[in-house]
């Protein structure tokens, strides 16, 4: 690196752009790089830009940063090299200024950063600006969300009281009576959305797909003070008792946060260090307390749905269940004159708004046709599509966000043909195969997610084949559809309780050939056996018979398939008209011709 190329500039954004106090830098990456993905990296030294990215998004990297060096960077692919290990071994870092945008990176990635740039100074940039904008928000009703703001608040400082016990014995200081010197600093937006009950109004979404808002907020034992845009609340607030909301402007959230400190007077405040920004972390130093970093605890009580959740979640989930397969239908039908990828992405909107539950996508509809469907997350748009043709497949991967949920599902089939040839018939067995699989497990409850990945994927490793993404992934109550702290990968060491949601999608892509995904959301309850768990499917779509090789199934295989179309036929039936079961009907007839067995729905 030359003199005058001496400054390497890092921008980072996480999935979902708005993981730090709802600060989004994903504009200014797509403004410099042209990537519309949901997560990335950008390291910039002089004329060399380099975009880090995961296995989901190198294909699509690839195709919009024509600028920019594409390096895949996930855990899930242990070959692949990680983002410290990339710069050392390829950029050259004496005498470097490095500069990072304090808001957009967390502080776990700012110690990572600055364990390699020493000796160099890593210097701060504030751009506060990139969270500007209206926010509108209302409270999310009680008939969907099941517990009130008080009653999460009571479980989690259940959590946090004895973790605080630990440091904070010796508190020196004179404290509100019941205080204890401590406070729980929150900048989760999504987990501030949960246990506040709150949401961002349909109309002014903001922030992507999901109806979180940039805010802040402090938990003490006996007080909550949320911190929220200038103007943005639209709802009586009295439903939230002991809590004190400040409306601010976004630039003006950690001076707020400083005086609730001081006014609070405490010592010792406990943050999750994946979730503040580093520029949130420097306010917290200059300041007289001490800091401790802890899990996030309302994303741990999140993931596990309470009672009315889940029902709410089987209800929305017959909705999206009737939307999706009226949109199959309506597509059979079709000529396929000049229809393109964009059109079905709409034509699956027209059918969703039917419920005057549904709140909008709760993330972009990717429907791709041919080549298109190998890139894991592509987008359509309307200057950006291809028109549908035959004798290839389609790839829909959509989601909705309704009152009471969040949906995902996957679904391919072929276009043309009554048989789709014999590669494209092989992969797509083979992933229902591993589907099945994890659908049908019955498991212990100390089973890490990784050893429930390996179910999903055994078939396609006879194959010599794989898919680099994860298998599982935890799903909102009208948040993120992407939710943790559990997951089903090949890293994932954490084990799933009664009560969760997980996404059961594994797939195959063969670069400028074809792609197939296959997703259902699942619910975990309690097993046959004593002390163990089994999958539920909530997701109520047909998968496509004439893709099948249906002589390489099992009969467990063939049985599960049978049950799985009862299932959606009886719950989709009072949602359908009379054409649309029927039609449903003789859609889903071939699985009942190939299983030798009538078996109970589920």
């Amino acid at each position: 690196m030359s003199e005058k190329d001496s400054k390497i500039y890092i921008i980072s954004f996480a999935e979902a752009p708005k993981a730090l106090c709802g600060y989004d830098s994903s504009q200014q990456v797509r403004s410099l790089s042209g990537f519309s993905g949901s997560c990335a990296i950008l390291i910039i030294c002089g004329e060399r830009k380099v975009i880090f990215v995961d296995s989901r998004y190198v294909l699509q990297a690839k195709k919009e940063c024509k600028r920019f060096e594409v390096v895949e960077c996930a855990p899930l692919v242990p070959d692949s090299p990680s983002i410290v290990q990339w710069i050392k071994e390829n950029v050259p870092l004496q005498n470097a200024d490095v500069f990072y945008f304090s808001r957009g990176l967390s502080h776990t990635q700012f110690v990572q950063f600055s364990d390699i740039f020493k000796p160099n100074r890593l210097q701060a940039i504030d751009d506060s600006a990139a969270s500007s904008g209206e926010y509108k928000i209302e409270q999310y009703p009680l008939q969907y969300a099941g517990e009130t703001f008080a009653e999460k608040k009571i479980k989690l400082m259940q959590k946090i009281r004895d973790i605080a016990a630990k440091y904070c014995n010796n508190s020196s200081k004179t404290h509100p009576e019941g205080n204890g010197g401590w406070g729980v600093l929150i900048t989760s937006p999504e987990s501030i959305a949960w246990l506040f009950n709150l949401r961002e109004k349909k109309e002014f979404l903001c922030h992507g797909h999901s109806p979180t808002f940039p805010s802040i907020a402090l938990l003490t034992l006996d007080n909550a003070f949320l911190i929220l845009p200038a103007n943005s609340v639209s709802f009586n607030t009295r439903y939230m008792e002991h809590a004190m909301i400040f409306q601010q402007k976004i630039s003006a959230f950690e001076s707020t946060l400083c005086d609730i400190i001081n006014a609070q007077q405490l010592e010792n405040i406990f943050y999750n260090e994946s979730q503040i920004s580093q520029y949130t972390f420097n306010i917290l130093q200059a300041i007289n307390c001490k800091s401790f970093n802890i899990d996030d605890y309302c994303m741990v009580l999140r993931g596990t749905k309470n009672y009315i959740e889940i029902e709410n979640s089987k209800m929305v989930h017959k909705i999206e269940g009737a939307a999706v397969t009226k949109l199959l239908m309506w597509f059979d039908q079709q000529k396929l004159d000049g229809l393109t990828e964009y059109d079905i992405a709409c034509k699956l909107e027209n059918f969703r708004d039917e419920s005057n539950l549904y709140m909008g996508k709760s993330f972009s509809s990717i429907v791709a046709f041919g080549k298109n469907s190998a890139i894991v997350h592509y987008c359509p748009t309307l200057d950006k599509c291809t028109t549908i043709k035959k004798e290839n497949v389609l790839l829909i991967d959509v989601g909705g966000h309704y009152l009471g949920g969040t949906t995902d599902m996957t679904r391919t089939v072929w276009i043309g043909g009554a048989t789709p040839p014999n590669n494209v018939k092989t992969a797509y067995t083979n992933v229902l195969k591993g589907h099945i699989a994890l659908a049908i497990a019955t498991f212990s409850r100390q089973t890490p997610g990784k050893e429930l990945d390996k179910l999903a994927r055994q078939f396609l490793l006879r194959d010599g084949k794989n898919y680099s993404h994860g298998t599982g992934h935890g799903i909102g109550n009208y948040l993120a559809v992407h939710e943790g702290p559990h997951s089903i990968s090949t890293m994932s060491s954490g084990c799933l309780t009664k009560g969760m949601l997980v996404s059961n999608e594994p797939g195959f892509y063969e670069e400028g050939a074809f792609g197939i995904r296959l997703e259902n959301i699942m619910l975990v309850e309690a097993g046959d056996v004593a002390d163990s768990l089994k999958f539920v499917p909530l997701t109520l779509v047909p998968f496509a018979a004439n893709m099948i090789d249906f002589d390489s199934l099992s009969q467990e295989e063939k049985l599960w398939l049978q049950q799985y179309h009862k299932h959606v036929e009886k719950n989709l039936y009072a949602v359908l008209n009379a054409k649309e079961r029927a039609w449903l009907h003789k859609y889903v007839t071939p699985f009942y011709l190939n299983s030798a067995h009538i078996c109970a729905c589920f």
